[in-house]
């Protein structure tokens, strides 16, 4: 499980309200990785995102950042897929090549299995474009 808290498995990362839950967190805050873009990337303002909003985990991400967007004050350009794999395929190239011209400075790919799966073609259409491209694995 990810996302103990939006899970509502545990209240809080601080105490779990359980006497049988217990356990280590081994993902660092979204902003943290957010600041080491920005030292990388000085003029990082506008990050783009493709994500399911039909898989939860998904939509959960999306929540997310787009809650650091308005935090931390740059823009986001979403890219959400839906219906069959060749449908998300095709709104994915689509998709990425309109962030380009929106002017995203990086793209980033939310997690889904669907997505998860496709990371490398992800990679190689973002690349294609000339954009900076982050993928969340599991492996």
């Amino acid at each position: 499980m990810s996302d103990l808290v939006a899970s509502v498995i545990v209240d809080s990362y601080i105490a779990t309200g359980s006497t049988q839950v217990m356990g280590t967190r081994n993902r660092m805050p979204k902003v943290v990785s957010l600041n080491g873009l920005r030292w990388v990337m000085p003029d990082f303002n506008h990050l783009g995102l493709i994500y399911e909003p039909q898989a939860d985990n998904s939509l959960r991400k999306f929540e997310e950042v787009r809650a650091l967007s308005e935090e931390e004050n740059f823009q986001l350009s979403t890219v959400p897929v839906h219906g069959d794999d060749p449908d998300k395929l095709e709104q994915m190239a689509m998709g990425i090549a309109q962030t380009k011209v929106d002017g995203v400075k990086l793209i980033y790919l939310g997690s889904s299995p669907f997505l998860e799966t496709r990371s490398d073609t992800f990679t190689q259409m973002a690349t294609s474009h000339g954009l900076p491209a982050a993928v969340y694995s599991h492996r």
